[in-house]
C-alpha cells in the first residue's frame, strides 16, 4: 500500500492561514489568489541507503549491438579492419511506495547500490528520482571496437558485437533529512500581482502541521529542532550492459 504526503499542500495551508490573518487577508478569499512554495532555502539531504531482497543476474542472451560480414571469394586470406562506436542505454526504474512528494516533484537523491557501482560507471555515484510515481532515468554508454577481422578464402565470415547485460532489482530505504526555510507568494489573481511573502522554518511548518492532525504526517518521521528527517521507501530497477564482446565467426 502507498503512502505518500504531500508537503507542498501543507506549506500552502499554512500560507494560507498566515494570509488569511493579515489586513490584506482578509480582503480575498482563497479562489482569488495563487500559492506559489519556493523551495529553493530547503535542503533535501539523503543518507546512504538500505537494499533488501536483491536480486542480481544476467540475462540469458547478450545484446547484439552490430553484425558485419565479409566474404572472401579469393584463395587468399584477406585482413578488414573493423573500427566503429554503438551507444547502449542503462536504466533505472523507480517507484516510491512510502514517503513524501512535493507536488508531482519529488527530487529525491539515491546512491547507486555498490553491486551495480562495480559493475558500470553509466550512472555516477547516483541517481535523481524526480516523481513519487513510476520513474524511468536512462544512461547512455558508448561501446567501440577498432581490430582487425581476418576472412579466410572462399567462405563468408562474420564479426558481430555483443554486449553482456545485468539486471539488479531491490526494495530500498533511505533517510532524508529536510532542513532550511520554505517561502511561499501570494498572488492575487484579481490584481495581477503579489500581495504577500510568508516564510518559515520548513520544521516549524511540519511540525505544526503534526499537532493540528497527527495522521497526516506518519510517525517515524522525526523532529530534531530544526532538522526533520522523513523515511522514504520504494522499488528500484536497474538494467545495464557490463562488458562487450567480439565473436567472429
Amino acid at each position: 500500500m502507498t503512502s505518500l504526503t504531500d508537503i507542498d499542500e501543507i506549506v500552502k495551508t499554512w500560507a494560507w492561514d498566515t494570509f488569511s490573518k493579515t489586513t490584506s487577508g482578509k480582503k480575498l478569499n482563497f479562489k482569488q489568489v495563487r500559492l506559489d512554495v519556493v523551495w529553493d532555502k530547503v535542503r533535501f539531504r539523503s543518507e546512504e541507503p538500505i537494499f533488501q531482497k536483491k536480486k542480481h543476474a544476467a540475462l540469458p542472451h547478450p545484446q547484439t549491438l552490430m553484425v558485419s560480414t565479409f566474404t572472401n571469394r579469393t584463395e587468399q586470406v584477406q585482413e578488414h579492419t573493423l573500427r566503429t562506436e554503438r551507444q547502449t542505454v542503462s536504466t533505472c526504474k523507480t517507484s516510491i511506495t512510502n514517503g513524501f512528494t512535493k507536488g508531482y516533484n519529488l527530487g529525491l537523491t539515491l546512491a547507486v547500490p555498490n553491486d551495480v557501482l562495480q559493475a558500470t560507471v553509466g550512472y555516477g555515484k547516483e541517481v535523481t528520482v524526480q516523481n513519487s510515481e513510476e520513474d524511468t532515468i536512462l544512461r547512455s554508454i558508448t561501446w567501440s571496437i577498432d581490430s582487425t577481422v581476418k576472412a579466410q578464402p572462399r567462405r563468408e565470415t562474420t564479426a558481430k558485437l555483443e554486449v553482456q547485460v545485468h539486471e539488479y532489482s531491490a526494495n530500498f530505504r533511505v533517510n532524508v533529512h529536510i532542513t532550511g526555510t520554505v517561502l511561499v507568494n501570494i498572488f492575487d489573481i484579481v490584481e495581477n500581482k503579489v500581495q504577500m511573502t510568508v516564510e518559515n522554518d520548513i520544521a516549524t511548518v511540519l511540525y505544526d502541521a503534526r499537532r493540528r492532525n497527527t495522521e497526516q504526517i506518519p510517525r517515524e518521521v522525526d523532529f530534531n529542532r530544526r532538522d526533520v528527517t522523513w523515511p522514504v521507501s520504494g522499488v528500484v530497477d536497474f538494467n545495464y550492459g557490463v562488458s562487450q564482446n567480439i565473436e567472429v565467426a
